[in-house]
């Protein structure tokens, strides 16, 4: 125990050190399809920053319950609405290859849940047995955990709408070398 004080304390900032507690990370994998094609993406955040993420739903309002006029309103405002919450996310990916989604989840260490679209559960279930992967239910999620399933949902469909050129976007990516 002493030479662990002595460890943290001559840490100036602990991202430079050796030695790094890992937090859980909580992952929502989405997919979204119609006009402009197939879009499969995947939105991490750490789960001590999700209190922060839900102060900001009102910013990001479920997608399909909004009229035509407020989602092209929404899908224009949301770089800079993403920018308000954006330290916040560890990852947030958009992609039109659910292979790519999978591999960025094998990247992280330390996942604790994994809230995945009905239509892709079955698949995600057989990539990660040993992971806790549940159905995405918006009835029964948190207001944090739907703000950012909804942060993904608008990602999707602004990549979907948008840029519907686009192989991948890469929103938001944290470069943790620990995990």
């Amino acid at each position: 125990m002493y030479f662990l004080t002595i460890y943290f304390n001559s840490i100036k900032n602990i991202n430079d050190s050796a030695f790094f507690i890992a937090m859980p990370y909580i992952a929502i994998i989405d997919f979204s399809g119609g006009r402009g094609g197939r879009v499969y993406g995947v939105a991490v955040a750490r789960e001590d920053s999700l209190r922060d993420i839900g102060s900001h739903a009102r910013f990001f309002p479920h997608f399909s319950d909004l009229r035509k006029i407020r989602k092209a309103r929404l899908l224009d405002l949301f770089p800079r609405r993403l920018s308000r919450v954006e330290r916040y996310i560890e990852q947030l990916y958009t992609t039109r290859d659910l292979d790519s989604v999978i591999r960025r989840i094998r990247s992280l260490s330390d996942i604790k849940l994994m809230i995945v679209d009905g239509k892709l559960l079955d698949k995600v279930r057989r990539e990660f047995p040993e992971l806790r992967v549940v159905p995405e239910d918006k009835r029964r999620l948190s207001k944090s955990l739907l703000t950012l399933a909804n942060i993904l949902d608008i990602a999707l469909n602004v990549h979907r709408l948008r840029h519907p050129m686009k192989r991948e976007v890469e929103w938001v990516r944290r470069t943790n070398k620990y995990t």
